[in-house]
């Protein structure tokens, strides 16, 4: 499971808005990833999560 945290990313990005946090914890999602040579598929049931909600997710930052 990916582990990040969205403290420490508000403190470091704290006069940024919430849209650019999200956008900006999904790069760091599809980062880990690719580097796991994982396919969407393969993440999304590796955390937990079906597929359409973790593919939302990498697109706009959202969870539905």
């Amino acid at each position: 499971m990916v582990n990040y945290s969205l403290e420490g990313i508000v403190k470091k990005n704290s006069s940024r808005s919430v849209d650019e946090l999200k956008i900006e914890l999904a790069k760091q999602v599809i980062r880990r990833r690719i580097e796991r040579q994982q396919t969407q598929k393969e993440f999304a049931s590796d955390m937990g999560i079906p597929l359409t909600t973790y593919s939302i997710f990498e697109q706009s930052g959202d969870i539905p």
